[in-house]
Order: C-alpha cells, then structure tokens, then sequence
C-alpha cells in the first residue's frame, strides 16, 4: 500500500483545483477558503456551492451532499450561524440525521450548563458565600 495515498492540505488549494481533480470535491470548497473570510463573501459563495452541488450530483443525493457542506462550513467557520447556513445552503439543517444530532448535543450542552450552575449556586449557598 505504500505510494498510494498522498496527503494534501485542502487550504493548499483553490476551488478551481479541486474541480480539475474532480468536479465533485465541490463539496471540500470550504477549506480552501480562509477562516478569516468576511460572511458576505461566504454567503455568495455557499450560494454558488449549492447552486454546483444541483448541477453535479444527482437529486437523490443533494440533500446528503448539502449536508456534508453545511457541517463542514459550520466546522470551517465558527461564527457563522445556523440561519446563515440555512439561508446560504437553501435547506433546513434539522431536516438531516446531522442536524438533528448537532441540534440536540446543544441541547445536551445548554442542559449540562444549567446543571453546572445549579450545583454552584447550591454549594455557594451550603458554603454560607451569598
């Protein structure tokens, strides 16, 4: 198996690389983007993503491949949000196995916090501190 794998670094590249290999890496576009990217070039550019994503893959599986691309802008850029995602990408995350899952380790997250303060206060108020 040695030789035939290669590494390659995806911000190495530009889009127009990725599509030379293949039209289909469409979907790694994201990572050759810088993360300082400001949200408006980026809203375009998830516009003209998904608009490539109808055109190269077949209707069945647009709704897999979109989702792929909203987790990996969401990965690649941590301050866009779930609206933009959804208004760039032209689809409702939770409507995806993905989304419901990232919807509800939030969920999980925001109820492990309100525990954590819960057992704070709780301590603070045993301690005699408030």
């Amino acid at each position: 198996m040695k030789g035939c794998f290669r590494e390659i670094v995806l911000t190495d590249y530009t889009e127009e690389k990725l599509e030379a290999i293949d039209p289909k890496l469409i979907v790694l576009a994201p990572f050759t983007l810088t993360d300082k990217t400001d949200k408006t070039t980026l809203l375009a550019k998830g516009r003209e993503w998904q608009k490539a994503i109808t055109q190269r893959f077949p209707v069945e599986k647009h709704e897999d491949v979109l989702s792929i691309l909203g987790l990996f802008i969401l990965n690649r850029f941590r301050k866009i949000t779930y609206e933009e995602v959804i208004a760039m990408l032209k689809f409702f995350l939770l409507d995806t196995v993905a989304g419901r899952q990232l919807y509800e380790m939030g969920r999980l997250q925001s109820q492990i916090n309100v525990f954590q303060e819960t057992v704070l206060d709780a301590c603070a108020i045993w301690a005699g501190t408030t």
